[in-house]
Formats: C-alpha cells, sequence, structure tokens
C-alpha cells in the first residue's frame, strides 16, 4: 500500500512538473539581404547576403555567406562561411571550416581550422 502511494505521489509530481515547466525552444534565426549587419546577440544564426558584417556575439553556431564576411564579435560554437573575402576578428570557441578567395583569420580558433582559399 505505501509502495502505490509513493508511486502515485512521483507519478502526479512528474506530470505536473511537465505542465508547469516552462517550455524552452532554441530556434535559429535566418538573416539575408544585400547588406546584412548583426548587431545584437544571436543563437545559431544563418546569414547571407553581399556584405555580411557580425558585431554582436553569436551563441552556438555561425553559418554565414556572402561576397564580404566580417567577423568582428565572437561565436560560442563553430563557423560555417563562404565567400569571396572572409574576414575573423574575433574568438571562434569550435572549429572554422571556410572556403573563399581570401580568407584573414586574426584572432584564437579552439579547436580546427578548415579552409580552402584562392
Amino acid at each position: 500500500m505505501r509502495v502505490r502511494i509513493l508511486s502515485l505521489f512521483l507519478s502526479l509530481f512528474l506530470l505536473l512538473s511537465l505542465i508547469v515547466s516552462p517550455q524552452i525552444a532554441n530556434a535559429a534565426t535566418f538573416q539575408a539581404g544585400d547588406t546584412v549587419s548583426i548587431t545584437k546577440p544571436f543563437t545559431d544564426l544563418y546569414a547571407s547576403g553581399g556584405t555580411v558584417t557580425i558585431s554582436a556575439p553569436i551563441q552556438n553556431d555561425l553559418t554565414v555567406a556572402g561576397g564580404t564576411i566580417n567577423i568582428d564579435a565572437p561565436v560560442s560554437g563553430g563557423l560555417l562561411a563562404a565567400g569571396g573575402t572572409i574576414n575573423s576578428k574575433a574568438q571562434i570557441e569550435n572549429t572554422i571550416r571556410a572556403a573563399g578567395g581570401t580568407i584573414t583569420i586574426s584572432s584564437p580558433v579552439r579547436r580546427d581550422a578548415i579552409l580552402f582559399g584562392g
């Protein structure tokens, strides 16, 4: 009898905790245009444009494509970039994977840098 009451109590507690707890969803953000300028922090950002400038921290990963890409703020995850000119001046916490005509990395990369340049 005692085990049954305890089991019922735990089941109700788990059910209530699922109902009452806030539901958190981390959704990716997509930005595109001729000139894209990121000035506020994002989580998992995808950006494309003729010129893309990242001036605010990115939580998790940054995926970017453009003619000119400037990364001036840290990325807590990895960077995947394709462009004519890629300039990374801020720390990348994970791996950089980049393909471009000119690639300049002037800041620390915590893991690997896989680069294909022209």
